[in-house]
């Protein structure tokens, strides 16, 4: 294998990144800067009338904010939309990017919570200090899409584990929406369906903490970590 073959492009992204140009429009890097949350909303007229409304809504609740905690930026052209929605397809490479960069550990998960949780939810940091959170969401609907940053010392995998733990023991579920690949083992339940589904173990040998063997090695789904 070549050296650093896995890291070489994100070395060059982060060297090179500040040579090139910004790749939002300059009110939308502007409010980036002045704000830490930001929400990007897409409006589609399905009745006549609807945007219009819509755009009413949204103007009276930045007015009855307080000054200067709400703004927005309505894009202008088809090219400033296209670039607006393309960017938040950037935001897990960038963090890629920075992790090597700055020579960290990164980790990405993604979690649902209860409908009626409105806090910012605790991950158990005594044990695994992170050094950022990166947090998307799809809005009124607390999925979340979280990146951590770890510094080289931390062990992830346990840091992983660690987390599944606090946010189910909080309500919640994790993974929610990417499935749970063969780093989590899924639930009892679940792990039966996907055996009676595929009785032969052909079509994904060893997810959700099922067996890599051959008809699961003849082991019942709720024997698997």
């Amino acid at each position: 294998p070549i050296p650093f073959a896995g890291i070489v492009c994100d070395k060059i992204l982060w060297w090179c990144n500040s040579l090139l140009p910004e790749s939002l429009p300059r009110p939308m890097m502007e409010l980036g800067r002045a704000y830490d949350h930001h929400l990007l909303v897409e409006f589609a007229e399905y009745t006549d009338g609807e945007v219009a409304e819509l755009e009413a809504l949204l103007d009276r609740f930045a007015a009855s904010q307080p000054e200067g905690q709400v703004r927005y930026h309505v894009c202008q052209d088809a090219k400033e939309t296209l670039r607006a929605m393309l960017f938040r397809f950037a935001v897990n490479p960038a963090h890629r990017t920075y992790c090597v960069g700055m020579g960290m550990q990164g980790l990405i998960i993604d979690y649902a919570l209860p409908k009626d949780f409105a806090e910012y939810p605790t991950l158990p940091e005594s044990e695994y200090p992170c050094e950022l959170r990166l947090l998307c969401a799809h809005f009124g609907c607390n999925v979340y899409h979280e990146s951590l940053v770890f510094r080289p010392e931390v062990d992830v995998h346990a840091a992983k584990k660690a987390i599944k733990a606090s946010i189910e023991g909080a309500g919640g579920r994790l993974p929610a929406e990417h499935g749970h690949g063969t780093d989590y083992a899924a639930p009892d339940d679940t792990r039966a369906r996907w055996m009676r589904m595929d009785p032969s173990n052909t079509m994904n040998p060893g997810v959700g903490g099922l067996s890599y063997a051959k008809h699961y090695g003849s082991a019942p789904a709720s024997s698997r970590g």
